[in-house]
C-alpha cells in the first residue's frame, strides 16, 4: 500500500465521519422540532372561551426508531467499505 491509497483511505474515513455527525445533528435538530411539548393546539367552544392543549403526535417514538436504525446501518455500511479500501485492498 502506498502513500496514495493510504491518503485516499484516509479522506474516505474523514467524509464517512463528517457524514455521520451532519446525519446526527439533523437527527437531532427534527427530533427538536418534531416534539410534542412545542405543538399546541387551541380549542374554542361555542362561548368564545379557549383553552391550549398539546397536540398527539402518534408513532414519534416509532418513527425516531428508525430514523436511528437507518443512521446506524448506514454508518457500519460507510465506516466498513472504508476500513475493507485500507486494509484489505490488493
Amino acid at each position: 500500500m502506498n502513500w496514495m491509497e493510504l491518503g485516499t483511505a484516509t479522506v474516505a474515513i474523514v467524509l464517512a465521519a463528517v457524514f455521520i455527525l451532519a446525519a446526527v445533528i439533523a437527527y437531532r435538530s427534527w427530533v427538536e422540532l418534531c416534539s410534542p411539548k412545542d405543538r399546541m393546539g387551541i380549542k374554542i367552544d361555542r362561548n368564545g372561551r379557549h383553552r391550549y392543549q398539546p397536540v398527539p403526535q402518534p408513532d414519534v417514538e416509532q418513527v425516531r426508531l428508525w430514523t436511528q436504525l437507518f443512521i446506524a446501518v448506514l454508518t457500519a455500511i460507510i465506516t466498513l467499505s472504508s476500513l475493507h479500501y485500507l486494509f484489505l485492498r490488493d
